[in-house]
């Protein structure tokens, strides 16, 4: 099948825009994910406040064609060294998901409530009410970043090795030209 030179360069840029991109994808997944678990594990050891509950109510949003997705907004104050921060973390890693699952969490934290607030001493602003998580959903969303890793990695192979098939028959065929 003969490719002219104008379309084999085109896809010699597409095929690197498309890896690069993929690259860009997993990396950004891997980051995101590793960071995610990496706060939860760091949260354990977090000093904590009291602090109370100034909003607790479930965010439905609503996607035509799909699922809904639902996730418990709570809100809520503390003070740290004389300070008054507010936060709405609930925790790094969601350990659930689902209507029942965002009611669970809301019944645990009814608007009033006094709360024990896990911050980071670091950085007060940042905080959460459930530190840590269960070591079942650090490996679900490992997976699920290794996984993701796996498919953009794989496409930009796919797409790496095509810029290699095209830059080939390109000089392949400058050199039976001369």
């Amino acid at each position: 099948m003969d490719i002219s030179e104008k379309d084999r360069r085109l896809r010699q840029k597409l095929g690197a825009a498309l890896a690069l991109l993929f690259f860009i994808a997993s990396v950004f997944t891997v980051t995101t994910w590793y960071s995610q678990i990496a706060d939860a594990l760091h949260s354990n050891g977090w000093p904590a406040v009291s602090g109370v509950v100034i909003e607790s109510e479930l965010d439905i949003s609503v996607n035509a064609g799909e699922s809904d997705s639902v996730y418990p907004v709570i809100s809520y104050v503390y003070q740290v060294t004389g300070q008054t921060y507010e936060a709405r973390k609930l925790q790094f890693v969601q350990d659930g998901f689902g209507m029942s699952w965002a009611k669970s969490k809301l019944a645990s934290y009814p608007v009033d409530a006094v709360v024990e607030v896990s911050y980071n001493p670091a950085d007060p602003q940042i905080a959460v009410l459930e530190p840590g998580g269960q070591p079942k959903w650090y490996l679900f969303v490992s997976a699920v970043a290794l996984a993701l890793l796996s498919v953009f990695a794989g496409l930009a192979w796919l797409c790496f090795q095509d810029c290699r098939k095209m830059s080939r028959m390109a000089s392949n065929e400058s050199w039976h030209l001369r």
